[in-house]
């Protein structure tokens, strides 16, 4: 619902992109806190890996969503969001071939 209205001020993209920038921000000081304890190195970290994984599966879906909101209710866009995990398994089954049995035990966990 504040997306919604946070982007009759603003288009789409840049909603998600200020969302994002302010989370980053916001978790930046921890990000340290816990590296300086735990003496993390910056080159250990798997970084290609990491901007993947956030720019599809986080980035891109909050995008989309975003997009959506434009054209849909905040509460069917919630519904669609919440069905993903179904979906995934579904159509993990049907393209991927794989056994709908081990699917499900995960996402019944």
């Amino acid at each position: 619902m504040s997306t919604k209205i946070v982007m009759s001020e603003m288009p789409p993209l840049w909603t998600a992109s200020a969302r994002f920038f302010v989370a980053a921000v916001s978790l930046l000081p921890f990000v340290f806190l816990l590296m300086w304890r735990q003496k993390l190195n910056l080159k250990q970290i798997p970084w290609l890996r990491i901007f993947v994984l956030g720019s599809f599966q986080t980035a891109g879906v909050m995008a989309f969503l975003n997009i959506g909101l434009t054209s849909t209710s905040p509460s069917t866009a919630a519904i669609l969001m919440a069905s993903n995990p179904l979906l995934v398994v579904v159509l993990a089954w049907l393209f991927l071939e794989n056994a709908l049995r081990h699917w499900l035990s995960v996402a019944c966990y």
